[in-house]
């Protein structure tokens, strides 16, 4: 008579399964062991890769530090014009400029001159210089001048220009300024509106 005993109550299942847990475990620790290697691997090179950042960014600041310094050094100003005094009434004289009140900034590239009440360039370069005069009724008179060496170099008329179809003269350009080079606008000191938004002079190094 033949008996048929359950394979779980055998030996040899029995070790099959211990061996194939065994297996298990080792595959599993070999498994984890690369990882902890890669792991181990990522951050070696991610402290690689800071070290070398920081050692160009030294190199990058010792190398181009005058240049970076020198581009800050770019400066800007803006003046509004000054409110006239009661003597200044004639044609073609020099507006005055203030920047102490109002939206006015004035930065390290010129100097204000209150005798001939010009901006005196202090370093050659290229400026884009812009000014805007409002006017009263029925004047139309505005002179923008760059001034180099004692002569008037360049010179622009509101008389003959687009800008009068309104009572606001605008001029805005870009030169290539020497040092020295003196920045006027010439007008009828009592025809202009001096509110800080009507008449300002300004310019940016670029």
């Amino acid at each position: 008579m033949d008996v048929t005993v359950p394979l779980s109550e055998t030996g040899v299942p029995l070790k099959a399964r211990g061996k194939c847990h065994r297996a298990l475990f080792h595959w599993s620790l070999v498994i984890m062991i690369i990882m902890v290697q890669v792991l181990a691997a990522s951050c070696i090179s991610f402290y690689v890769l800071q070290t070398q950042l920081q050692k160009a960014t030294e190199h990058l600041k010792k190398t181009c530090g005058t240049e970076l310094t020198t581009k800050k050094q770019k400066c800007a100003t803006h003046w509004t014009v000054a409110s006239p005094d009661s003597n200044e009434t004639d044609e073609d004289q020099a507006l005055a400029w203030q920047n102490r009140t109002g939206q006015v900034f004035t930065g390290d590239c010129t100097v204000y001159n209150t005798t001939d009440k010009s901006l005196e360039i202090k370093s050659d370069g290229y400026y884009f210089i812009y000014v805007q005069v409002m006017l009263k009724a029925n004047w139309r008179s505005v002179k923008f001048i760059l001034n180099m060496d004692g002569k008037n170099e360049i010179e622009r008329n509101a008389r003959t220009s687009s800008e009068l179809r309104s009572n606001t003269v605008i001029f805005g350009s870009t030169y290539r300024l020497r040092r020295g080079t003196k920045v006027l606008v010439k007008s009828n000191p009592k025809y202009v509106l001096v509110q800080e938004t009507d008449t300002f002079l300004g310019l940016f190094q670029l």
